[in-house]
């Protein structure tokens, strides 16, 4: 089994300096979304801080293997009312 880390980027980068042994890259990039959703859960307001957040996936030698991507923003009518700035 190789082992995998799970990079959250919310315009801070948090390194998964120990990562998890897992299969393969099919099962990484299936982590990789629980890692996403599960941040999400705990941190919503994290998406809202760069209008995205990131999870990079890499193998032990630090070799970007994959990135999954969620990216929010509001309508452009919408910007600039006080109910759309960021918490």
């Amino acid at each position: 089994m190789a082992r995998y880390h799970f990079h959250i980027e919310d315009g801070v980068c948090f390194s998964d300096q120990d990562g998890s042994e897992l299969p393969d890259l099919k099962t990484a990039s299936a982590t990789a979304i629980k890692v996403l959703a599960e941040h999400l859960q705990h941190q919503p307001a994290d998406l809202w801080k760069d209008d995205c957040l990131q999870v990079h996936v890499t193998d032990d030698t630090g070799l970007k293997l994959l990135t999954l991507t969620v990216t929010a923003m509001f309508a452009p009518a919408l910007l600039g009312r006080e109910d759309t700035a960021r918490p």
